[in-house]
């Protein structure tokens, strides 16, 4: 009946009873009406479960009805409007003579043969186990970096600035997090803002436009490695505010930056495509967003010359 994880507990569905209650084990098709009827949770659960979990199933055919039925629901009809998740079947089938590496059959369930369960498990402990010292030592170096966005000193401050491999570790590191890591991110803004401010101190003397580019700089950095499946929306629109508000200056007209004009010329172009039609709808039809529009028409026009020259 535990259709849901809660802390330290895997669901388990036995979905065909178990030995400790008779009344409920499941051998014929006449069982299984009394589980399957319309309406019923376990029927209506069921391919929920399926398509929002990743589902190991022992000891069961995946030619009964029921179950067919349940993974076309999941497969055909349930159909996630995003489909970052990864959740897979995995079945466990007993073999004399098993093949060593796992396998996909004709409807997408991963097979893993094993002689025997007990030598299945074994194997599985041992990874898990692995697996979660891995996670206990990313766990540490993530909760170190949010240490260090809170209390970054002005030399880090600087160094993040103008050192661009000191800056790309720190990037990086943060763009390679998967979803479940994703609690840095407030302080990595933070530390962003921060820099945000460093850069606007640095571009009031009269004469220092080459602050805007090392804004422009920063920002190009982090974009590049900006991976939209698994970053943050509200991270996303941040940049892209950062970079709206330094657009105006990123020209050969007076009071611009000519170098942040050139480096937008060069580097821009090894943005991402899905960043720049991701920035297309984040500036949308607002007047407001002029200058990040040109600098987009410029980029576009200077593809389609490259091309022509090709």
């Amino acid at each position: 009946d535990c259709f849901f994880k809660l802390k330290n507990i895997t669901p388990i569905y036995h979905i065909h009873g178990m030995i400790n209650d008779p009344e409920n084990i499941v051998l014929t098709n006449e069982d299984y009406v009394s589980i399957f009827r319309p309406g019923d949770y376990r029927q209506t659960r069921l391919p929920f479960l399926i398509k929002e979990s990743t589902v190991l199933m022992l000891g069961y055919s995946l030619n009964d009805i029921n179950i067919i039925s349940s993974l076309d629901l999941a497969n055909n009809v349930y159909k996630n409007i995003n489909n970052n998740s990864e959740a897979n079947i995995i079945q466990v089938i007993r073999k004399d003579n098993p093949k060593s590496e796992p396998y996909l059959n004709d409807k997408g369930v991963i097979i893993i043969e094993t002689d025997e369960l007990i030598n299945f498990f074994d194997e599985l402990n041992s990874i898990h186990n692995n697996k979660s010292n891995n996670i206990e030592i990313k766990k540490t170096e993530v909760m170190d970096k949010i240490k260090f966005f809170q209390s970054a000193t002005e030399k880090e401050y600087n160094n993040f600035i103008i050192n661009e491999k000191y800056r790309e570790e720190i990037i990086s590191f943060v763009a390679s997090l998967n979803f479940e890591y994703q609690y840095i991110y407030p302080s990595y803004i933070n530390f962003l803002e921060k820099i945000d401010e460093k850069l606007f101190e640095r571009s009031r003397p009269a004469g220092a436009f080459y602050a805007y580019n090392e804004k422009l700089k920063v920002i190009l950095d982090i974009l590049r490695n900006v991976n939209l499946n698994k970053t943050p929306c509200i991270f996303v629109r941040f940049i892209f505010s950062k970079l709206e508000s330094v657009a105006p200056y990123i020209g050969r007209n007076l009071g611009q930056s000519y170098d942040a004009a050139a480096t937008w010329g060069t580097e821009a172009q090894s943005l991402p495509e899905d960043i720049l039609q991701e920035l297309k709808k984040y500036i949308g039809p607002s007047w407001y967003n002029v200058y990040l529009r040109e600098l987009l028409e410029k980029l576009n026009t200077t593809n389609t010359t490259q091309v022509i020259q090709v």
